[in-house]
Protein backbone atom coordinates (compact mmCIF):
# COMPACT_ATOMS: atom_id res chain seq x y z
CA UNK A 1 0.00 0.00 0.00
CA UNK A 2 1.41 3.55 -0.93
CA UNK A 3 1.47 6.61 1.21
CA UNK A 4 -1.65 8.37 -0.55
CA UNK A 5 -3.81 5.19 -1.15
CA UNK A 6 -5.54 5.63 2.65
CA UNK A 7 -6.98 8.98 1.43
CA UNK A 8 -8.46 6.37 -1.62
CA UNK A 9 -11.84 4.62 -0.92
CA UNK A 10 -12.89 2.31 -3.33
CA UNK A 11 -12.94 3.99 -7.23
CA UNK A 12 -11.44 7.40 -7.32
CA UNK A 13 -12.10 9.60 -10.22
CA UNK A 14 -12.73 13.01 -10.94
CA UNK A 15 -16.29 13.30 -10.54
CA UNK A 16 -16.17 10.82 -7.31
CA UNK A 17 -14.45 12.41 -4.46
CA UNK A 18 -16.91 10.59 -1.84
CA UNK A 19 -14.69 8.84 0.43
CA UNK A 20 -11.46 10.73 0.34
CA UNK A 21 -10.08 11.50 3.48
CA UNK A 22 -9.78 15.54 4.48
CA UNK A 23 -6.50 16.74 3.86
CA UNK A 24 -6.12 18.03 8.03
CA UNK A 25 -5.98 13.61 8.41
CA UNK A 26 -2.53 13.55 7.66
CA UNK A 27 -1.40 13.13 11.20
CA UNK A 28 -3.30 9.42 10.28
CA UNK A 29 -0.07 8.34 7.90
CA UNK A 30 2.36 11.02 8.79
CA UNK A 31 4.02 11.81 12.46
CA UNK A 32 6.13 15.22 13.36
CA UNK A 33 9.81 15.20 14.19
CA UNK A 34 11.99 18.78 15.40
CA UNK A 35 14.58 18.91 12.88
CA UNK A 36 18.24 20.44 14.50
CA UNK A 37 15.69 22.79 16.61
CA UNK A 38 14.84 24.61 13.64
CA UNK A 39 11.37 23.52 12.66
CA UNK A 40 9.02 20.66 12.63
CA UNK A 41 8.60 18.01 9.76
CA UNK A 42 6.01 15.32 9.14
CA UNK A 43 7.33 12.12 7.07
CA UNK A 44 5.57 8.62 6.58
CA UNK A 45 4.69 6.82 10.09
CA UNK A 46 6.50 3.86 8.61
CA UNK A 47 9.90 5.43 8.51
CA UNK A 48 12.14 5.33 11.50
CA UNK A 49 14.31 7.68 12.55
CA UNK A 50 17.72 6.38 13.48
CA UNK A 51 21.11 8.36 15.14
CA UNK A 52 23.01 9.66 12.43
CA UNK A 53 25.48 13.17 11.73
CA UNK A 54 22.12 14.50 10.37
CA UNK A 55 18.50 13.49 10.80
CA UNK A 56 17.54 10.49 8.65
CA UNK A 57 15.11 8.15 8.66
CA UNK A 58 14.32 4.61 6.78
CA UNK A 59 11.75 2.09 6.01
CA UNK A 60 12.28 -1.08 8.35
CA UNK A 61 13.10 -3.01 5.20
CA UNK A 62 15.54 -0.30 4.90
CA UNK A 63 14.53 0.24 0.93
CA UNK A 64 13.41 4.00 1.88
CA UNK A 65 15.89 6.62 3.41
CA UNK A 66 15.27 9.99 4.01
CA UNK A 67 17.95 12.44 4.86
CA UNK A 68 17.71 16.51 5.86
CA UNK A 69 20.44 18.46 6.34
CA UNK A 70 20.90 22.37 6.94
CA UNK A 71 23.50 25.15 6.82
CA UNK A 72 22.53 28.23 8.39
CA UNK A 73 23.81 31.81 7.25
CA UNK A 74 23.61 35.12 8.67
CA UNK A 75 24.60 36.40 5.51
CA UNK A 76 21.19 36.55 3.37
CA UNK A 77 21.28 33.52 1.22
CA UNK A 78 20.11 34.00 -2.69
CA UNK A 79 17.68 32.19 -4.40
CA UNK A 80 18.65 32.44 -7.93
CA UNK A 81 22.58 32.15 -6.97
CA UNK A 82 23.08 29.87 -3.44
CA UNK A 83 20.01 27.80 -4.66
CA UNK A 84 19.76 27.65 -8.37
CA UNK A 85 22.84 27.72 -9.57
CA UNK A 86 24.76 25.79 -6.80
CA UNK A 87 23.15 23.33 -7.10
CA UNK A 88 22.60 23.51 -10.69
CA UNK A 89 26.18 22.74 -11.02
CA UNK A 90 26.08 19.71 -8.07
CA UNK A 91 23.36 17.70 -10.75
CA UNK A 92 26.02 18.25 -13.14
CA UNK A 93 28.92 17.18 -11.43
CA UNK A 94 26.56 13.80 -10.23
CA UNK A 95 25.65 13.30 -14.09
CA UNK A 96 29.11 14.16 -15.35
CA UNK A 97 31.56 12.36 -12.87
CA UNK A 98 29.61 10.51 -10.82
CA UNK A 99 27.68 8.56 -13.59
CA UNK A 100 24.42 9.13 -12.22
CA UNK A 101 21.69 9.14 -14.51
CA UNK A 102 19.44 11.60 -14.92
CA UNK A 103 15.33 11.57 -15.25
CA UNK A 104 13.71 14.46 -16.32
CA UNK A 105 12.02 15.83 -13.54
CA UNK A 106 13.77 19.14 -13.16
CA UNK A 107 11.66 21.79 -11.08
CA UNK A 108 13.02 25.25 -9.86
CA UNK A 109 10.12 27.32 -8.29
CA UNK A 110 10.07 30.30 -5.19
CA UNK A 111 12.37 29.09 -3.11
CA UNK A 112 12.80 25.03 -3.77
CA UNK A 113 15.06 22.75 -6.72
CA UNK A 114 14.20 19.23 -7.37
CA UNK A 115 15.47 16.28 -9.41
CA UNK A 116 16.18 13.07 -9.55
CA UNK A 117 18.70 10.40 -10.80
CA UNK A 118 18.83 6.62 -10.94
CA UNK A 119 22.47 5.51 -9.49
CA UNK A 120 23.12 1.93 -9.18
CA UNK A 121 19.67 -0.27 -7.59
CA UNK A 122 18.48 2.59 -6.60
CA UNK A 123 16.61 6.33 -6.86
CA UNK A 124 17.92 9.24 -5.01
CA UNK A 125 15.10 12.27 -5.26
CA UNK A 126 16.58 15.70 -4.13
CA UNK A 127 14.75 18.45 -3.24
CA UNK A 128 16.65 21.77 -1.52
CA UNK A 129 15.36 25.00 -0.19
CA UNK A 130 16.41 28.31 1.15
CA UNK A 131 14.00 29.84 4.26
CA UNK A 132 14.52 32.87 5.93
CA UNK A 133 14.24 32.78 9.59
CA UNK A 134 14.69 36.45 11.76
CA UNK A 135 18.50 37.00 10.60
CA UNK A 136 19.48 33.38 9.42
CA UNK A 137 19.39 32.09 6.10
CA UNK A 138 18.66 28.49 6.65
CA UNK A 139 19.45 26.08 3.38
CA UNK A 140 18.14 22.51 3.56
CA UNK A 141 18.26 19.43 1.13
CA UNK A 142 15.96 17.02 1.33
CA UNK A 143 16.91 13.50 -0.21
CA UNK A 144 15.28 10.28 -0.80
CA UNK A 145 17.07 6.91 -1.40
CA UNK A 146 14.48 4.21 -2.58
CA UNK A 147 15.80 1.16 -3.87
CA UNK A 148 13.77 0.12 -7.41
CA UNK A 149 13.05 2.39 -10.43
CA UNK A 150 11.75 6.47 -10.36
CA UNK A 151 8.42 6.30 -8.71
CA UNK A 152 6.16 9.17 -8.92
CA UNK A 153 4.86 8.42 -5.85
CA UNK A 154 8.21 8.99 -4.02
CA UNK A 155 8.82 12.22 -5.62
CA UNK A 156 5.33 13.32 -4.59
CA UNK A 157 6.16 11.92 -0.74
CA UNK A 158 9.24 14.25 -0.72
CA UNK A 159 7.11 17.10 -2.06
CA UNK A 160 4.60 16.23 0.62
CA UNK A 161 7.27 15.66 3.62
CA UNK A 162 8.75 19.37 2.44
CA UNK A 163 5.74 20.98 2.21
CA UNK A 164 5.46 20.36 5.71
CA UNK A 165 7.86 22.06 7.24
CA UNK A 166 7.23 24.53 10.40
CA UNK A 167 9.68 26.56 12.00
CA UNK A 168 9.65 26.77 15.62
Amino acid sequence: MGLFDRFKKGKNTSNNTQGIVPFDNLNLIMKTHVVDGLYRVSIPNNWNVYESDRFRAKTEDGKTEISITNWNSKEPLSIEKDLKERFLRLYEQFVSEHGYEPYNDYVFNDNKISKSFKVDDETQYYLSTINIVGEQSILTQFIIRDIGNYDPQMRATLALVVSTMQFV
